[in-house]
């Protein structure tokens, strides 16, 4: 593959993990590359030829700005623009912060803000009400009152439904972020 797909795959590999030691970047991109038929290894050695390769791609997307570096030995994907988000996206974040105990609704909405921001570099400073943001998150949560992700407890309160399929997929990514 050349550089610019494996960038391409990096994030794929990495969106909505958070930050990652870049070891566990590369295994991680390795992993994702294998499920999706595009290599065959059998054991991922890190002074191998295929590990120097996805290193590498990492790097490069880092240069290119796909990827960010929140700390020293760590690598993220992130999108800092808020019209970059999909509705999964937003959706994403609003379950990973979300518990089935009951939840101010404005409060989700700011954590699931604050939640992207630190595991996907989503800039901003300061949250408007008419914004992308909130307008991106409270779309997403209508969408997952409807989907019967999210319970609507009151005017003003939600929380997480009990069992349902999103737990299992929050709890895959936010269990290793």
């Amino acid at each position: 593959m050349d550089s610019d797909a494996l960038g391409t795959q990096a994030i794929a590999a990495l969106w909505l993990h958070g930050a990652v030691d870049k070891d566990a970047a590369v295994r991680r991109l390795a992993d994702h590359l294998r499920e999706a038929g595009q290599i065959i290894f059998q054991r991922l050695h890190a002074d191998g030829p295929l590990y120097t390769q996805l290193n590498d791609a990492i790097d490069a997307a880092v240069k290119a700005g796909l990827l960010d570096r929140p700390k020293r030995g760590q690598v993220r994907a992130c999108k800092p623009d808020a019209t970059a988000y999909t509705a999964d996206d937003w959706r994403h974040a609003l379950l990973a912060v979300l518990s089935p105990s009951p939840t101010d609704r404005d409060d989700a909405i700011r954590a699931a803000a604050e939640w992207a921001r630190d595991n996907c570099g989503l800039a901003f400073t300061r949250l408007r009400a008419d914004g992308h943001i909130v307008t991106g998150l409270r779309s997403a949560l209508n969408s997952a009152i409807r989907a019967k992700l999210i319970t609507r407890i009151d005017a003003n309160r939600i929380a997480r439904a009990p069992d349902s399929p999103a737990d299992r997929q929050t709890t895959l990514f936010t269990d290793e972020s």
